[in-house]
């Protein structure tokens, strides 16, 4: 953390206090926006956090749908415990009902659409925010948001 750089923010209640480069505190609070103009709206119950960063989870208030950290597909080890995860596609099923029932938000970063050779259905209930991750002239970093299209005009 470069801490000249730190700022402090209590927009969420669990950051409440902490410092923290303005780089990662606007995205929180974009998705933290976010979420609380889709709930405000609609009942969504899950979301899941397909991004390489825990913290964004915070930001969704929700029941997470997976248990495990993310990971690429392709990129892991099958352990017991992956193996169990991924058995008979549950997991993506368990997410794919979701997103039929319009009762999940999903922030997914780079190409985490895919889990063990199989891809995440988006239907035409959905749409997509993005939140740009960049400082001036990076190479583009974006989060995608998904959520109902219902949910926010």
């Amino acid at each position: 953390i470069n801490k000249e750089n730190s700022y402090e923010f209590s927009n969420i209640s669990y950051f409440k206090n902490q410092k923290w480069e303005k780089r990662k505190i606007d995205p929180l609070i974009q998705i933290y926006s976010l979420q609380k103009k889709i709930k405000n709206k609609c009942k969504i119950e899950y979301a899941g956090n397909f991004t390489f960063d825990a913290f964004y989870f915070i930001a969704l208030e929700s029941k997470n749908i997976h248990i495990v950290p993310m990971i690429r597909a392709g990129d892991f080890d099958k352990s017991a415990v992956q193996e169990q995860f991924f058995k008979d596609g549950s997991f993506l099923i368990k997410i794919n009902n979701e997103l039929v029932n319009e009762n999940i938000i999903l922030l997914i970063s780079e190409n985490n659409y895919f889990f063990d050779g199989s891809k995440l259905i988006f239907n035409n209930n959905y749409t997509q925010k993005e939140i740009s991750l960049n400082i001036n002239k990076e190479k583009p970093d974006i989060l995608r948001l998904y959520y109902p299209k219902i949910c926010l005009n």
